[in-house]
């Protein structure tokens, strides 16, 4: 579907950090998964797509069994359902690429934590710690983004049962970092193959560097990846503020530093230093639908009677919103999905403004054309066929 994939890909057959295989910094879980898979396919493109599709299912049952614990079991399911079709959602559980086994990773460590700390359980802290060290293995960037929350689950324990999970989540990191920087030629040169991709790809479009061009890039990714990923789920929270409730505080009661220490870390490092595709909103994207399930409770907890309909005084019958609400829901999300990538697509074939060339800038400086090549990865239809292309390295 994109560079990445065919370096994960390639990675699963040849592991060589130097050559991209994969990228820094090697999401060494990631790629050991997928050629698992290679022994049952025989085929590494299936392997790391069926691994995608298998997440962004888990994904779902998770982000259903998180939201039950802040709403009645009937809203956290429309969230759940509106969430897997997802357009955004939908795409990265279709192609060879790390997002969607990072947000089933995250939503399982989510759940698992919030029971942990709500139930004082050291069952559940311990499968908790053991998430976020196998998160880190498959993409280190969230395991990374997810420390705070876990600092902030573990504080609920005795001082001896942070030592205790300090110790796991360490022993754990090891046991994917120590082969990772064997296989990468040892520390010195696996930190030089970090040095050299951040100055390349992560500085330039960085606060660091004062690019206002690469800074609204970010922002465009960030706000593109949850508009298009929520779509028209954003309905009910709208409906849901203009009646004088809002669904973001009544989620937050429930627990307002977990869900603060879920969404800022990711958000400040997104907006302020590196977003490189729509695919990196799904750590977080999650947030929204929850959102999207308490503004339904509230919603229908503000109608006297949801089997009137009482138009005439500005009221709503929502006996039947909730299932008008997903039947519009999946119809915008298949529409977005197949037709919203292509009219990009088309719209990009006319580059040559200021604003579009200095939004396309590639790691490399040439702007040509990478408004159009990135508008054709979201576009199945255009992405029908796969190359590989296997270089001689002698």
């Amino acid at each position: 579907i994109n560079w990445d994939s065919v370096n994960f890909v390639l990675a699963t057959q040849a592991f060589d950090l130097a050559h991209h295989q994969p990228h820094p910094p090697g999401y060494i879980g990631y790629v050991l998964l997928g050629s698992a898979l290679n022994y049952i396919t025989g085929d590494p493109i299936a392997s790391l797509t069926l691994l995608s599709s298998i997440a962004g299912a888990l994904a779902t049952v998770l982000l259903f069994l998180l939201g039950s614990q802040f709403m009645p079991r009937l809203y956290a399911a429309i969230g759940a359902v509106l969430f897997t079709l997802s357009p955004v959602v939908w795409y990265y559980s279709e192609v060879p690429l790390t997002y969607a086994v990072e947000a089933a990773l995250a939503l399982a460590f989510l759940f698992t934590g919030y029971k942990a700390r709500a139930s004082s359980s050291l069952k559940y802290l311990l499968l908790t710690t053991v998430l976020l060290a196998l998160l880190g293995a498959v993409r280190q960037s969230g395991g990374a983004l997810l420390l705070p929350l876990w600092l902030y689950i573990v504080l609920a324990f005795p001082w001896r049962v942070r030592c205790q999970m300090l110790a796991v989540l360490i022993i754990g990191n090891l046991v994917w970092l120590v082969p990772l920087l064997w296989m990468a030629g040892g520390p010195v040169a696996y930190l030089e193959e970090i040095v050299k991709l951040t100055g390349a790809v992560v500085t330039p479009v960085s606060v660091f560097t004062l690019n206002v061009w690469g800074l609204l890039r970010n922002v465009i990714f960030v706000a593109g990846g949850f508009l298009i990923g929520i779509n028209l789920a954003l309905v009910p929270i709208i409906m849901s503020y203009r009646r004088g409730s809002n669904p973001i505080a009544r989620l937050m009661r429930q627990d307002r530093t977990f869900f603060l220490l879920w969404a800022i870390p990711a958000l400040l490092i997104y907006l302020l230093i590196h977003t490189g595709q729509l695919g990196y909103v799904l750590l977080i994207l999650p947030l929204g639908f929850l959102c999207v399930g308490t503004a339904l409770a509230s919603l229908a907890e503000g109608s006297p009677d949801p089997r009137r309909n009482e138009r005439g005084n500005g009221r709503i019958g929502l006996r039947n919103f909730p299932v008008g609400l997903v039947a519009v829901g999946v119809l915008a999300n298949v529409l977005a999905f197949f037709s919203l990538p292509g009219a990009i697509y088309a719209v990009a074939g006319t580059e040559g403004t200021t604003i579009v060339d200095n939004l396309a800038v590639s790691a490399s400086g040439n702007s040509k054309g990478m408004t159009r090549a990135r508008a054709r990865q979201y576009d199945i239809n255009r992405n029908c066929c796969y190359a590989l292309v296997m270089c001689d390295k002698d």
